[in-house]
């Protein structure tokens, strides 16, 4: 800090200091915003001649925009870097995430004290809000679905290419014209023990995440879980061609089975839901573009496809589901320890205030979500907000934050629904049924028997969802 700053530092602190109290209690009229305005433009110009050009405009820029100051309050002046008493970090849980990152023992006692606090503060939430708990299953570790593809995807996280999938094979996902099936078996069988490990772990039946540390549920590599399933549909797509339907059914259940580790746990995540509905759609849209059209027609049979693979739609109450483990999630792995991080001091300063806003927002979207049509998931909620009257500055970003896009999770749910709902049209109509309507409108699918393309019905709210077309095989 500079000599000259140093000298005029009382003088600032104290000016700048009764304006950030008047803001932080709420004054924002005009009579005390214009001059203050005033004053600060000429007192920060002077200041300016007598010291640093970069301090003067740090200075300069912070104080001469009072309804800033007014918005942001103190945690801006402490945060200021010409402040001698600057609190540690440059935002909102910086320092949190710094001792994350950190290798010193010292620093990890500390996270594990937070995470303690956290833990138990978050048992107590539950006790106060006993509609928010949910019962978790118990599972042997050996049989626990989730568990042992989380094991896998520690063991490779990290790692730019962790199944060492060749280029023209990871193409093929993106361009199918792209298929090289000698390409395939020599990955397949140079990594053979990989791929029989994540088919036994997409055909384990159960999946829980008790008794698991939340921050381990809520960061993982959707990369893996994606390399995962396209693992498994080369080996079905290879037993199609050489007629194995049996072979070629397991590994698609395989790949089912890992989506619902994901989403069929207890507390799923919005996360963990977006690569469950991604893993199932993709399956879906892979046995109808791969797998059928590459099995001989004489061991194709439908009816067993469709026996096994049970597509079936969610319903709205699993949005509600899903709002819920979203709830358990930013709470135990974000908000909580954000909390609890004593050397955090910009931290909000109202944390009961802003769990309870934010868990009354959340249980109000799914009361709403018990009662909600399928045709009315895509709309936003109405009239849900989260109440942020009287929460600190900090409380209101942070639970801004947390909502980001919550809305569209509904559009999301919607689409995968319709879109499975077509693919269970598609098996009837492989039997030879009459084509169906739309279990939501009551319409009929559009069916093309020459180009042999079934398309939604036409509907606003359908075109909305760009849902994709199916092509059958013949």
């Amino acid at each position: 800090m500079f000599k000259t700053l140093r000298r005029y530092q009382k003088p600032i602190f104290l000016t700048v200091g009764i304006l950030a109290i008047l803001g932080y209690i709420g004054i924002k009229t005009p009579a005390v915003r214009d001059p203050a305005a005033k004053f600060l433009d000429v007192q920060t110009a002077e200041l300016a001649k007598k010291i640093s050009p970069e301090n003067a405009k740090e200075i300069h820029d912070l104080l001469i925009h009072p309804g800033d100051w007014f918005g942001a309050g103190w945690e801006s002046l402490m945060l200021a870097s010409w402040n001698p008493w600057k609190w540690k970090g440059d935002g909102l849980h910086d320092n949190y995430f710094k001792l994350q990152k950190s290798k010193d023992p010292a620093d990890q006692q500390k996270l594990a004290q937070i995470h303690k606090f956290a833990d138990e503060w978050f048992q107590r939430i539950l006790e106060r809000h006993p509609e928010m708990a949910v019962t978790y299953k118990d599972v042997p570790a050996e049989q626990n679905g989730f568990l042992k593809l989380f094991d896998l995807f520690d063991r490779f996280d990290g790692q730019e290419n962790p199944y060492k999938i060749p280029q023209e094979l990871s193409d093929y996902f993106s361009n199918p014209e792209r298929w090289n099936a000698e390409a395939a078996k020599t990955y397949l069988a140079q990594n053979r023990a990989l791929v029989d490990e994540i088919r036994s772990i997409g055909l384990l039946p159960e999946q829980s995440v008790k008794g698991l540390d939340p921050l381990r549920l809520g960061f993982f590599s959707v990369n893996l879980a994606r390399r995962s399933s396209n693992i498994l549909e080369m080996e079905a797509r290879l037993a199609a061609e050489r007629g194995d339907q049996a072979a070629a059914l397991q590994s698609m259940l395989a790949v089912q089975g890992l989506a619902n580790h994901f989403d069929q746990i207890e507390t799923p995540s919005l996360l963990h839901a977006t690569v469950g509905i991604f893993v199932r759609l993709t399956a879906q849209d892979f046995l109808f573009s791969q797998i059928l059209p590459a099995l001989p027609p004489e061991s194709r049979d439908i009816a067993a496809w469709e026996k096994a693979m049970n597509f079936t739609p969610q319903p709205p109450a699993y949005l509600g589901k899903l709002t819920k483990g979203e709830w358990h999630a930013a709470l135990q792995s974000l908000a909580l320890p954000i909390f609890s991080a004593p050397e955090d001091r910009y931290t909000p300063p109202d944390p009961d205030a802003f769990v309870d806003a934010y868990t009354s927002y959340f249980q109000r979207r799914i009361d709403t979500l018990q009662s909600t049509h399928l045709k009315d998931l895509a709309l936003p909620v109405p009239d849900i907000s989260v109440e942020t009257l009287g929460l600190s500055r900090n409380s209101r970003k942070l639970a801004n934050l947390m909502i980001v896009g919550i809305d569209e999770w509904g559009k999301g749910c919607t689409r995968a629904a319709h879109q499975t709902a077509m693919s269970q049209a598609a098996f009837a109509i492989m039997k030879g049924q009459p084509v169906p309507n739309d279990p939501v409108y009551g319409l009929p699918y559009r069916w093309d028997p020459t180009t042999r393309q079934l398309t939604a019905p036409s509907h606003a709210a359908l075109d909305q969802l760009s849902i994709k077309p199916i092509t059958l095989p013949k």
